[in-house]
């Protein structure tokens, strides 16, 4: 992620059984390009689909508008 320039969303659930929201938080650490986004739960991949859609939309706006 480090070496992305684009805007990135990272998003897992924060109970996800692989790990998800460490590396989730870990990989956005200090990137100003990168932003996290925990759902509660424990749900992983796209089970989480519903609780984020609306935030990815809502980021793809803004990001795609800026480009």
């Amino acid at each position: 992620v480090e070496a992305i320039t684009a805007a990135t969303l990272l998003t897992s659930s924060q109970d996800d059984p692989f790990d998800g929201a460490a590396n989730a938080v870990g990989w956005g650490a200090g990137l100003s390009h990168a932003a996290v986004l925990l759902v509660p739960g424990g749900a992983h991949a796209m089970a989480i689909y519903f609780d984020v859609a609306e935030q990815v939309v809502g980021f793809l706006r803004t990001n795609l508008a800026a480009a």
